[in-house]
């Protein structure tokens, strides 16, 4: 067990919630800290509260083991992230927040959020595109935004000088 999971045991679970909060995404702000690990009340009632926290001497310990935690050097691994983030998305004291951002991480770490590749438009369309057509149509797949001739053309014309190519003359197959 870590120097700061040790420091973080004997606090209420408020308490372990608001440490974690504080050193994390609340960026050293006790009054959001609190509010992110739960307490109730308007800014001044949680400014008391976490003014009350910071004064404990075991929540104080907690917060200068777990930011020592956070900031030594370590060797990253990707079986480590994982793990630190597995634990952030099942301890039931980090602020719902905080597990939906690490389940996230998770995700994107495996390729779960990869893009699927879909199909649209008839066969051979895309080859009879002219090289504008064929910016519009990617542009449009890929952000769904709609770009106009104009710029499609320009974007065609910087490519072409780039590459050396003559505007709008179809590639041909390898």
């Amino acid at each position: 067990m870590s120097k700061a999971e040790e420091a973080l045991k004997p606090l209420t679970g408020k308490q372990r919630a608001f440490v974690k909060a504080y050193c994390t995404e609340a960026n050293r702000n006790a009054t959001e800290a609190a509010r992110l690990a739960g307490y109730r009340g308007n800014d001044p009632t949680l400014r008391a509260v976490a003014s009350e926290n910071l004064t404990k001497a075991n929540v104080a310990e907690a917060i200068e083991a777990y930011l020592e935690e956070l900031t030594t050097p370590s060797r990253i691994t990707f079986k480590g992230i994982e793990e630190r983030l597995a634990k952030i998305a099942d301890d039931k004291d980090t602020p719902a927040s905080a597990k939906v951002a690490a389940i996230n991480s998770i995700k994107a770490m495996h390729g779960f959020d990869a893009p699927t590749k879909t199909e649209s438009g008839k066969p051979g369309e895309f080859d009879r595109m002219s090289n504008v057509e064929r910016i519009q149509a990617i542009i449009k797949r890929a952000t769904g935004l709609t770009i106009t001739k104009e710029q499609a053309e320009a974007m065609v014309d910087a490519s072409e000088e780039e590459h050396g190519k003559e505007k709008d003359q179809p590639e041909t197959a390898q």
